[in-house]
């Protein structure tokens, strides 16, 4: 009986400090993803208004980063590399597309990976890295190869 009353003190001395810990971590979550979509925003009006794609690309990497690893992330990052070729800051685009390749990969968007792989090949030719849009391309023709076994693994043919 004694135990009881102990745990069940302990728990009431506990539990509260839980309950607000796990408060502060679905506000901070709601906080990133609010300050994600403020810099998303803006990113586009500095693009788009003032044309200064720089500035848009920077802002776009930071809400991906804040965003963490989904769809949104990967679109900001794919936007950011397509700034920064507008910027004329080619081999940054290239980088910035690769990690967007990779993330959609890491969230198993195979078909956006591919298409980002083969984006991240020409810019990197328009940059006069042949090698590299070589390498980029073959990494794009594997995650395409990726994505037809999956799509083929997914059907069945009745004889």
């Amino acid at each position: 009986m004694t135990r009881t009353i102990l745990s069940v003190v302990a728990l009431a001395a506990i539990a509260p400090a839980a309950v607000s810990a796990q408060t502060t971590v679905v506000s901070d979550e709601a906080v990133r993803i609010e300050r994600a979509e403020i810099l998303t925003e803006q990113a586009w009006l500095l693009a788009s208004h003032k044309g200064d794609f720089e500035n848009a690309a920077i802002q776009l990497r930071e809400a991906a980063a804040l965003r963490g690893t989904d769809f949104q992330s990967v679109a900001d990052l794919v936007n950011a590399g397509r700034f920064q070729f507008y910027a004329n800051r080619k081999i940054t685009a290239v980088s910035t597309l690769r990690v967007a390749a990779e993330t959609a990969e890491q969230i198993g968007d195979l078909a956006t990976a591919a298409r980002t792989w083969r984006e991240a090949a020409w810019v990197a030719a328009e940059a006069g890295e042949l090698s590299t849009a070589v390498a980029l391309l073959e990494r794009a023709d594997a995650t395409l190869a990726d994505v037809a076994v999956v799509a083929l693994g997914t059907f069945t043919v009745d004889r």
